[in-house]
């Protein structure tokens, strides 16, 4: 990877550090799904679940992105309660992306499930056999509280969006945390893009089936039975890797040959956190002989299953360490690591991204992960097939309106953040609404103290606004002006370009937050008020004014 040492990027006068522990680094960020995302085999696209920040999982959707152009495709939307999309997996021969999908409500009483696992099916040598299909939708009744099958549905679409297909539809048992779990998962291809493989979660002990499906004939096979749902399949298409317990304390990894009838337990502590069909991370070698998992907190095994072999690679500089990719270019493993900050007066903790050389063990830190502006904590990450790209999930806490998920893209020389929340949002307003009103124009002094200066932009119905607080920082603005129901909004936004654009996205009319003109004379009175409390309020019309006293406004001041 050409990867060198970067500086920072400066995003105004006003940036907000990263302040993080290295508990944010350990765990999957669930107030906004930090899923993996499915790079195309040129590396000029990537398919990626979005969510909006918050705790209601109700919004889904899966978009392709084209990083050289910077444009964004929907391929599919679950919206409701219930409802969930898993991470994406791109085929091999770049025709299709494959997913999970569960519609909202759309479950099964246990007395209506499909099927039931039985102990006495053999499980360690493949099956064929038809699975039968959920025939249409079977949304919950009200009237009965048992909801515990969910009908998963294998899904595949062009990166495109133009075809989409249903492949099957499984019984998934509905306990516990799985359709978090499901997010969080993805389907696996294998290599010469003709099947997929798939996690059935069963309601009884062992918990999980791993099949595959072949698209051509519909045929299915149930390879391997496992207390988790995490697995992997070998570049060369013979073994699946999983997790599982061997015994009641001791764990293994499990490797069952696909074509016969061989199958390996290798004793092996891994991390307990990796006892999920979402937080898996088994990588195998480009030879297929090793299998990579994370041992320790700051370690990795490479076991080598044609020998028997383990080595231990350790990391002894940091502290966690935490989503591995293995880069099958040129055999070195790429990581988060946490790390002590190098003041001794200063508690913020170090990310970094790294790389360990297989071969001598070498250690070389890419970038400083925390000295991207504005992120709220680390991510995910991942790196492009070609090696030339890194893309860092994460979640910016920005200066106006709520945190925002997005993506960072780094190709060692050039750095982009792209916010995806836009993606799932509706305009409220459209350029022929937009309209300028010269009262607010001038300087405004606050009650606390801010000094509020609106200024008209050249040649555009937008102004730029700059705020001043007692300390003198400055920070800076740009808004649209638009009257909706017979009340007046300004649009804020952060990035100057975004509003100038008139992208056929429509991004140039999707401000980060709103601020509502409660009043102008004698006081200006503003109120930051949120896309969905905005819509909201557009649906109910204008209401009665609301005095200062019942009202927190962002700003509340008369005119110098």
């Amino acid at each position: 990877m050409d990867m060198q040492a970067t500086t920072k990027v400066g995003h105004g006068k006003a940036v907000v550090a990263l302040s993080v522990g290295l508990s944010v680094l350990l765990i999957y960020n669930l107030a906004c799904i930090l899923s993996p995302v499915a790079w195309s085999p040129d590396s000029s696209k990537i398919a990626l679940l979005v969510t909006p920040p918050g705790d209601d999982f109700e919004i889904f959707a899966i978009f392709t992105y084209d990083v050289t152009i910077g444009e964004h495709i929907l391929l599919d939307k679950v919206t409701g309660e219930g409802g969930a999309l898993s991470a994406p997996a791109w085929s091999p021969d770049g025709n299709w992306i494959a997913y999970y999908k569960v519609d909202p409500c759309d479950a099964t009483p246990m007395a209506a499930q499909i099927e039931d696992y039985s102990e006495e099916t053999p499980v360690d040598t493949v099956q064929d056999q038809k699975k039968p299909t959920v025939s249409g939708e079977q949304p919950f009744s009200e009237d009965d509280e048992s909801c515990a099958t969910l009908n998963v549905k294998l899904m595949i679409v062009t990166p495109d969006g133009n075809e989409q297909e249903v492949l099957q539809v499984v019984s998934w048992a509905n306990n516990g945390d799985v359709l978090e779990e499901l997010m969080l998962s993805r389907l696996v291809w294998s290599a010469d893009s003709s099947r997929i493989f798939y996690a059935l979660h069963l309601s009884e002990s062992p918990e999980f089936e791993i099949c595959s499906l072949y698209l051509n004939t519909g045929e299915v096979q149930t390879h391997v039975a496992s207390s988790t749902g995490a697995f992997a399949v070998s570049p060369d298409g013979n073994w699946i890797a999983t997790l599982g317990k061997d015994g009641e304390d001791s764990k293994a990894i499990a490797l069952t040959e696909l074509y016969g009838n061989t199958s390996q337990y290798l004793p092996i502590n891994y991390k307990d956190n990796q006892d999920s069909i979402g937080n898996v991370e088994i990588l195998w070698s480009a030879n297929s002989r090793k299998v990579f998992i994370q041992a320790e907190e700051t370690a990795f095994y490479a076991v080598d299953f044609t020998n028997k072999n383990m080595e231990l690679y350790t990391d002894h500089a940091a502290e966690s360490i935490a989503y591995p990719v293995l880069s099958l270019l040129d055999d070195k493993l790429y990581y988060l690591a946490g790390c002590k900050g190098n003041d001794v007066n200063s508690p913020e903790d170090i990310i970094d991204l790294k790389c360990m050389n297989l071969e001598d063990g070498q250690i070389e830190t890419i970038f400083t992960v925390s000295e991207i502006p504005e992120l709220d904590g680390a991510g995910r990450f991942d790196i492009s097939p070609n090696g030339k790209m890194v893309l860092l999930r994460c979640v910016m806490d920005p200066e106006i309106g709520d945190d925002k998920s997005a993506f960072v893209l780094w190709d060692g020389q050039k750095r982009k953040i792209i916010e995806t929340d836009r993606w799932l949002i509706e305009p409220i307003y459209t350029d022929e609404e937009l309209i300028f009103e010269e009262k607010l124009t001038g300087q405004w002094m606050g009650i606390d103290g801010v000094v509020l200066d609106l200024i008209q932009m050249e040649e555009e119905m937008a102004y730029d606004v700059i705020a001043v607080d007692e300390d003198d920082e400055e920070r800076q603005y740009f808004a649209h002006l638009v009257n909706l129901e017979g009340m007046m909004f300004l649009g804020m936004f952060r990035d100057k370009s975004l509003l100038q654009q008139k992208d056929s996205q429509g991004f140039h009319v999707v401000p980060d937050v709103f601020w509502k003109v409660e009043q102008i004379e004698p006081n200006l009175l503003l109120q930051e008020l949120g896309y969905e409390e905005v819509s909201e309020m557009l649906k109910r019309g204008p209401s009665l004014k609301q005095g200062a006293a019942e009202t927190n406004y962002v700003f509340d001041g008369v005119r110098l």
